[in-house]
């Protein structure tokens, strides 16, 4: 998906409403995937948190299966932050400084809301991947704004 965003967006850079109208689709299709995913596929089960930092990365040492864990829980959350930039507009620091928070506070949400329902084990770990992935996402965003004026420019 974040493959595909780059592409179009090298290909619309100069038509700024139709890659509006492709991020929106984007944004929201990556909501519905991360509450579908998060929330509205689990069943409720024994209520399970953990609320220690880089727990999860001192587990994977012992069992590898959870870096894949991590990495998806960075990537679930990279589309938010390449496709919003598009949407708001603003000061640059500051939009992106909110995109990043909006996605701590929906993913703190979404950590909260499994601890209430029993929904997953609720961790501050995928809060931190989850914000760190959309940090990359803003990061990404502009690292692609960057090589599509540097191939408009050769035109």
């Amino acid at each position: 998906l974040d493959a595909l965003w780059i592409v179009i967006n090298i290909v619309t850079i100069n038509h700024r409403k139709i890659m509006k109208i492709i991020s929106i689709i984007i944004m929201i299709s990556t909501l519905i995937i991360v509450l579908g995913t998060t929330l509205l596929s689990r069943q409720p089960r024994a209520q399970e948190y953990c609320i220690k930092p880089f727990t999860l990365i001192q587990q994977a040492k012992a069992q590898p299966t959870i870096y894949r864990s991590i990495m998806m829980n960075i990537f679930l959350f990279v589309p938010i932050g390449l496709s919003v930039p598009n949407i708001v507009s603003g000061k640059r620091w500051y939009r992106d400084l909110m995109i990043v928070l909006g996605c701590f506070v929906l993913s703190s949400f979404i950590e909260i809301t499994q601890f209430i329902y029993c929904l997953g084990r609720a961790e501050v770990d995928d809060v931190i991947s989850n914000t760190l992935g959309a940090l990359i996402g803003v990061a990404l965003y502009y690292v692609n704004n960057c090589i599509a004026e540097k191939i408009l420019k050769r035109k």
